[in-house]
């Protein structure tokens, strides 16, 4: 799989990555393992390619290819899914 979006949440360490063509958020902790997945499939996003996140605001910013639209979330949605 191609990684294709990656995000770094300051406040608990964690990653957040997405690979090209799909539609699941992974979170990872500072060593690599999975904590947890979080498909967008339901929101209408089939082909992830980037995301950002603000720590300011605390949103994660995802980008669809296929939509050509940028999804904007309060990025806690992906903790615990």
């Amino acid at each position: 799989a191609l990684l294709n979006g990656i995000a770094h949440v300051p406040s608990n360490d964690h990653i957040l990555v997405a690979q090209s063509g799909g539609t699941d958020i992974f979170e990872l902790d500072a060593n690599g393992a999975l904590l947890s997945t979080t498909s967008l499939a339901s929101l209408g996003i089939v082909n992830i390619q980037g995301l950002a996140y603000n720590a300011r605001n605390q949103t994660l910013l995802v980008v669809d290819n296929t939509n050509s639209t940028v999804y904007v979330f309060d990025a806690s949605f992906c903790q615990g899914s």
